[in-house]
């Protein structure tokens, strides 16, 4: 969990069955990291992305760090021994390089200009698929099996799966499912249906605010934050739908079933308190705990 604090950020370990042991993960290796990400979903290893741009793993038996990689300006871990990420190499100042890391063998997949990638790599239906975009040039572009195909010798290897166009991108994200991936700004989405071969561009009703963000609320479905309501829409734009109240700067949470929706939201206007309340939804009619 990230917690923020009198301006600062720091990052806790939290076990639930016995809160006692929580670890705060800054003072346990006594740093200031830009980000702690779990490695391959496993809640005792860590990636830590210090503040020098180095990457290191980690784990919660020791408090040393091994070196995974340098000057990386953005990166997204998969499984074990994956990760996608953008460098700039000193000798090269204008342009970031895009790069995968398969086991240890580094990758370059495309040259964009100078910028911080936003970008991630998911497996969906049997294939590997890598998308990035930069702010400055505003395109998506989509690589399906690109590690195979070079080391395949494929003669196509280099050459995008598809590409999509974004002006200002803020975000990427994959669904929870990982069959759609998407790009947003604060104008709209871009969104590519890896199944079907389909793309969505569409705009929201208004400009979201700097900072917020449109989410995946599942396999299909996105959340928004509208002037303090929550909507729900479908990837397609479809089906919108305004649930409950919801502050400006939190995420909702479904459960499991997505049967019960937990989010924070502020009291009434003729409540004679002005607390922030943790409120629970039920989604499904008949629905008792």
């Amino acid at each position: 969990m990230k917690h923020y604090y009198d301006n600062k950020a720091e990052y806790v370990l939290i076990n639930r069955e016995e809160p006692a042991k929580s670890l705060n993960l800054n003072k346990f290796y006594k740093l200031t990291p830009k980000s702690i990400t779990l490695r391959d979903k496993k809640a005792d290893q860590f990636y830590i992305w210090k503040t020098d741009l180095s990457v290191s793993s980690a784990n919660t038996k020791s408090t040393n760090l091994t070196p995974v990689l340098a000057n990386a300006t953005s990166f997204q871990p998969h499984q074990q021994n994956i990760l996608i990420y953008g460098t700039v190499d000193p000798d090269n100042p204008d342009s970031t390089m895009l790069r995968i890391r398969d086991n240890n063998k580094d990758y370059d997949v495309r040259e964009f200009p100078k910028s911080k990638l936003l970008l991630d790599i998911v497996k969906f239906d049997g294939h590997w698929y890598a998308s990035a975009i930069s702010p400055t040039e505003g395109r998506l572009y989509i690589y399906k099996d690109f590690v195979q195909k070079v080391d395949g010798k494929r003669k196509n290897a280099l050459v995008p799966y598809n590409i999509l166009k974004l002006d200002n991108p803020v975000e990427l994200s994959f669904s929870a499912n990982t069959r759609f991936v998407m790009a947003q700004s604060r104008k709209g989405v871009a969104i590519y249906d890896l199944e079907e071969d389909e793309r969505h561009n569409f705009d929201f009703k208004e400009q979201l605010l700097k900072g917020q963000l449109a989410t995946w609320m599942d396999g299909h479905r996105i959340t928004v934050n509208r002037d303090n309501m929550l909507e729900v829409f479908e990837f397609d734009n479809q089906n919108r739908r305004t649930l409950v109240a919801i502050t400006a700067n939190s995420l909702p949470f479904f459960d499991r079933d997505y049967e019960r929706l937990f989010t924070l939201a502020k009291a009434e206007p003729d409540s004679k308190t002005k607390t922030t309340n943790l409120n629970k939804t039920f989604l499904k009619l008949n629905l008792e705990d």
